[in-house]
């Protein structure tokens, strides 16, 4: 990696740090009824952080290591709303029945750990 691509990833780096950081104060203010509050018409405060888990890892890390050479058949592209909304009620169905809150917080860390340290090399 050049010089000026390194300080550019880096700069990134920090950004996406200042975001994590502030999303750890949210999630971390909130107590165990605050979780089961509704976050929209369909989640609630426990939803995002697994939302943002898989997010993390699934269109940033990934694509990340496996890098240019991505079969067509296997790349993803949203073209409108419903598509997107269809992909995330996908991945929320993959969620193991019962996961608790921490679980959701311990799996958004694990895939930002997981963008870090891609993002570091």
């Amino acid at each position: 990696m050049t010089s000026s691509n390194r300080a550019i990833v880096d700069g990134m780096l920090a950004k996406f740090e200042d975001v994590w950081g502030v999303l750890d104060q949210l999630f971390g203010s909130l107590g165990p009824d605050d979780c089961l509050r509704p976050h929209g018409p369909d989640w609630t405060m426990a939803d995002p952080p697994y939302h943002i888990s898989y997010f993390d890892r699934e269109l940033a890390a990934i694509p990340i290591e496996r890098g240019t050479d991505v079969p067509e058949s296997e790349q993803t592209a949203w073209r409108n709303l419903n598509e997107l909304n269809a992909w995330n009620e996908k991945m929320f169905a993959q969620r193991p029945d019962g996961q608790i809150a921490q679980w959701n917080m311990d799996g958004m860390r694990a895939s930002r750990d997981r963008l870090r340290s891609l993002m570091q090399t």
